[in-house]
């Protein structure tokens, strides 16, 4: 039986990290509609990723990669202003879902999706929070 719902609009904000790439892939995979991405990192220019045949192949597999095969918008966000948040009005977003990056959303972001934000980390929380938690979580010999 078809699934009838229809597909939640997600911003969805990221690193250019596989934490923030395998749950972007798993949404994708799923059917649901990923209006945007944000991130603060720039997508390599397409000279380096020519000239340096790894770093194009760590780009396909990347959220920029997805980006591109998905053909998702990325909205590069130096800081968080109004703008942005104007900008991301306009998807009208069910649900913000934050993978690894590395601000704090204003409130007036939080309560702009219908159904709620969700954050995922991959570390330990909340003692593992904040710049490089894996780094830390591995220094003090976590499992």
């Amino acid at each position: 039986m078809a699934d009838l719902r229809p597909a939640l609009r997600i911003v969805y904000f990221a690193s250019g990290g596989i934490f923030s790439a395998l749950p972007l892939k798993h949404l994708l995979s799923s059917g649901e509609q990923v209006c945007v991405i944000v991130t603060t990192e720039s997508l390599p220019a397409q000279q380096s990723r020519q000239a340096f045949p790894l770093l194009g192949e760590a780009v396909k597999n990347s959220v920029f990669g997805l980006a591109e095969r998905y053909n998702i918008p990325v909205c590069f966000a130096p800081m968080m202003n109004d703008e942005l948040l104007s900008r991301l009005t306009t998807y009208q977003p069910d649900i913000l879902l934050v993978s690894c990056f590395p601000w704090r959303l204003p409130q007036s972001l939080l309560s702009l999706p219908t159904l709620g934000c969700f954050n995922l980390h991959p570390s330990l929380l909340p003692e593992y929070r904040g710049p490089t938690p894996l780094f830390w979580q591995f220094h003090q010999g976590e499992k």
